[in-house]
């Protein structure tokens, strides 16, 4: 298996502010049944997926197909039957703890891939046991047992980054799952994503079991900006997150969607840059249920939902000009 000192474990961009915590209810449980988890759904982009200790989930069969990114943190079983594969997202984390385990059966049909990348194959790898880590840093199966995995305890794990517009200003947020040895973070921001300014430095906690943080940049925009976070250990190492666009255009300066959360419509203002434009209402996964043309906008536009099942959805509004702007709202 593979050893770092110190490794990025990034997870979830914008949607990770809805981000639910998703348990076993029982031990022996299939994970392809929605009654086998507490949400009373199976797993979706930007859960935290947790199998207790004592607890196991049995794997026997291609899960997803739409690539989600979770963060699966294993302190009881993962029990792989033959065909049983999840093939997670860019991105995702499957962490083992101390006294946590995924078997298997020993077939080479049983998988786990992050990104398309082969992490774990049953035949090769065998039984994991924590601490062990997969991520998009981690290595891949195929070089020894447990090659896909990291099995020293980390530094510094990141859970999410995100920058978002809000009103005026972008809101800029990361939050860790365990920074011991971290001296200090750096954000910086960049227009052409190859020279990069840093716009504010902030000490880190040093908590073991992680922390959030927030800061806003109130700088006025005149073009695309990106953001990342340059992350230092006390030892001098430096690693940096994934990049977040903020895209600059004349729907962003005005776009909001209320109420959220949302029961039997919401409404969306834009300025006139998005008449003859478009509105799209899709859901989590991807799926439109509302598209709408906005002609000749008094600047709101409603948008009937009481016939939608609950959940989060994304609106998109785009401009004549092609410009995009999506935002979150969650329908109850």
């Amino acid at each position: 298996m593979k050893k770092a000192l110190v490794t990025v474990a990034l997870l979830i961009q914008t949607m990770a502010v809805f981000a639910a915590t998703t348990t076993i209810k029982q031990t022996n449980v299939n994970w392809n049944s929605t009654s086998s988890w507490n949400q009373g759904r199976l797993p979706q982009t930007g859960d935290t997926v947790i199998v207790p200790t004592g607890q196991a989930v049995i794997l026997s069969n291609a899960v997803y197909s739409n690539k989600p990114k979770l963060y699966i943190k294993v302190s009881g079983t993962i029990s792989f039957q033959p065909s049983g594969k999840l093939d997670l997202g860019n991105n995702s984390v499957v962490e083992v703890t101390t006294g946590g385990s995924i078997i298997t059966s020993g077939t080479g049909s049983e998988r786990i891939y992050i990104g398309g990348v082969l992490k774990y194959k049953g035949q090769a790898d065998g039984t994991i046991t924590g601490f062990a880590l997969a991520n998009s840093s981690s290595g891949s199966s195929g070089s020894g047992a447990g090659s896909g995995f990291i099995t020293q305890i980390l530094d510094i794990i990141l859970k999410d980054f995100n920058a978002v517009r809000k009103n005026n200003s972008v809101n800029i947020t990361w939050s860790t799952l365990s920074e011991t040895e971290t001296d200090y973070f750096e954000i910086q921001s960049s227009t052409d994503r190859n020279d990069w300014s840093t716009i504010n430095k902030i000490n880190a906690g040093n908590y073991s079991t992680g922390n959030y943080y927030s800061i806003n940049d109130s700088r006025v925009l005149s073009t695309n900006t990106y953001y990342r976070l340059k992350m230092v250990n006390k030892t001098g190492s430096i690693t940096y997150s994934e990049i977040s666009l903020i895209r600059y255009n004349g729907i962003i300066s005005k776009m909001s969607v209320y109420p959220n959360p949302a029961t039997d419509y919401i409404y969306i203002t834009l300025n006139q840059n998005a008449n003859n434009g478009t509105i799209r209402l899709s859901s989590f996964e991807g799926k439109t249920v509302i598209n709408k043309n906005i002609s000749n906008s008094s600047g709101i536009v409603k948008l009937e939902t009481q016939n939608l099942p609950k959940g989060i959805y994304v609106v998109e509004v785009k401009d004549a000009n092609n410009n995009i702007e999506t935002n979150k709202v969650i329908i109850n």
